[in-house]
């Protein structure tokens, strides 16, 4: 239902990236000739930029992000028309991590300003942006925008103690009014032996999830187990999911994309030693959600050589992953889609560097695909955004 992804920007001009493939659903049917990549690149002068993006349409897009200039940054948000990109007449310290576009006049950003240690949280109503300050949190991430009064987000503080550097995730919520701390049922304040919600997403004000981990003791094991667990948001009240058990003693769950009827899929991983990037030891851990309960299906579990590192749900159903191929010796980017029954092969990736974790995709409902990522260029990495249209 969105799209969020850090990424590096420099002035670049990029030629058009010639990139066709065969996949299921919508305009994916097309003939690999009629599909091609085109560079979308913005050019922001005066310093580096990390941005997300929300695709509303081809020729409706929004960046969020911060220029970067030595060791601060400035808050950016710009928009794509269909003929150029815009900056918005904002000048304030931090940056954006993450935007949610419910419609065009319902836009959501969120990030923080690290060096006062606030969150950043900003609103486009169709004319204006409208930018507050949280400082009960150092940066808020991972929005998701269902209604004018239904905003989900991940709050993020440092915990008070010996060990200030461990961050806690908490789930904050927009009634329309205020923003509220919201305590999911079964999940308490992180300690030891806490919880930590790592995405969310929804599909309606009835239908959202959360995904992370918990961490509880399990015998044998003598440490405590990092645990998959899955929150359903009905409208009325948070409930925990049962969850299939996971191969080895530790999992989570980093990411979760939520479709149409009633359906939702979970990106995970799970291995011996409570590290995803473990080579050799880690393996996938997705599940599937058939509107009455998960289930990890072998066809689910690998799309190609390496672990997806992000989902967003297909406008026209079934889902989008991607994987950079972050943590092997040899990596190769990827895009794959899910139709329902299996991973099948998606359009080839447009020149990016391999294995780096930047790597995203926005499918639009008038049949694009936009593209960010990076590639190395005269010692230096800088960012590839383009978009895949069919015709």
């Amino acid at each position: 239902m969105k799209f969020t992804i850090a990424v590096v920007v420099t002035a670049v001009a990029m030629a058009t990236v010639g990139a066709s493939a065969s996949t299921s659903g919508g305009a994916e049917a097309a003939s690999a000739a009629s599909c091609r990549w085109r560079d979308m690149t913005p050019d922001f002068y005066g310093g580096r930029a990390n941005f997300s993006i929300a695709a509303i349409s081809r020729s409706n897009v929004w960046a969020a992000g911060g220029l970067s200039h030595g060791t601060s940054s400035t808050a950016l948000l710009a928009r794509w028309d269909g003929r150029r990109w815009t900056r918005a007449p904002l000048r304030m310290p931090g940056v954006f991590l993450d935007i949610d576009a419910r419609s065009a006049n319902d836009v959501w950003a969120v990030g923080g300003d690290f060096d006062a240690g606030r969150a950043l949280i900003a609103h486009w109503n169709g004319k204006r942006w409208r930018v507050v300050r949280d400082g009960r949190f150092y940066e808020l991430s991972d929005v998701v925008a269902l209604a004018p009064h239904d905003v989900w987000a991940i709050a993020w503080r440092r915990r008070k103690g010996r060990d200030s550097s461990y961050v806690v995730a908490s789930v904050r919520h927009w009634n329309g009014r205020v923003w509220k701390t919201v305590h999911i049922r079964g999940t308490r304040p992180a300690t030891d032996l806490g919880e930590r919600i790592e995405a969310i997403d929804g599909s309606s004000s009835r239908d959202v999830w959360a995904v992370g981990f918990v961490y509880r003791r399990r015998p044998p094991e003598r440490e405590p187990v990092a645990e998959a667990v899955a929150f359903h948001w009905d409208g009325a009240r948070w409930a925990t999911a049962p969850l299939p058990r996971s191969r080895y003693p530790h999992s989570s769950l980093e990411h979760v994309a939520v479709g149409s009827g009633s359906t939702a899929l979970a990106l995970g991983w799970t291995n011996k030693y409570n590290d995803p990037h473990l080579t050799g030891y880690s393996q996938p851990y997705n599940l599937l959600w058939n509107g009455t309960r998960w289930t990890n299906s072998a066809a689910a579990q690998r799309a190609g050589a390496t672990d997806l590192e992000g989902i967003v749900a297909a406008p026209g159903g079934g889902y989008w992953a991607w994987s950079s191929g972050y943590g092997v010796a040899s990596p190769k980017a990827f895009i794959a889609r899910w139709d329902g029954r299996q991973w099948v092969a998606g359009p080839p990736v447009p020149r990016t560097v391999p294995g780096n974790g930047r790597l995203a995709l926005a499918p639009t409902r008038d049949g694009a695909l936009w593209f960010t990522g990076e590639r190395e260029a005269f010692g230096s990495y800088e960012t590839v955004v383009a978009r895949r249209d069919c015709s």
